[in-house]
């Protein structure tokens, strides 16, 4: 299981065999998603505008993709999913008359 505090300020796991809690990360993110085979969570990292994956076994971050100039969007704020293939899924602000599909390349 993977939790936020409630500043936001890192991701912590939770591990059922030992009954405790891990520190993944410190920095300030958003919207933390598991990948489908469970090996890495994804999260939108605020402030620096990337999409970021951290890898569970090895903790390595990653920078999956840089969102400079990318205006997200969301009824509350920003919102970030992954589709079955892992690729991201983001709400882009483009206004309300286009409709946008964006080309991911895993690296």
């Amino acid at each position: 299981m993977i939790a936020l505090p409630s500043d936001s300020l890192g991701l912590r796991l939770f591990d059922f065999k030992t009954q405790k809690w891990t520190v993944l990360t410190n920095t300030a993110n958003a919207y933390p998603t598991w990948s489908r085979d469970g090996q890495y969570v994804y999260f939108l990292q605020q402030g620096s505008q990337g999409l970021i994956r951290i890898g569970i076994r090895d903790r390595k971050v990653e920078q999956v993709a840089d969102l400079k100039g990318f205006q997200l969007t969301g009824y509350w704020g920003l919102w970030l999913g992954l589709a079955p293939d892992d690729s991201p899924l983001l709400l882009k602000d483009t206004g309300s008359q286009e409709i946008v599909a964006l080309d991911w390349q895993a690296p």
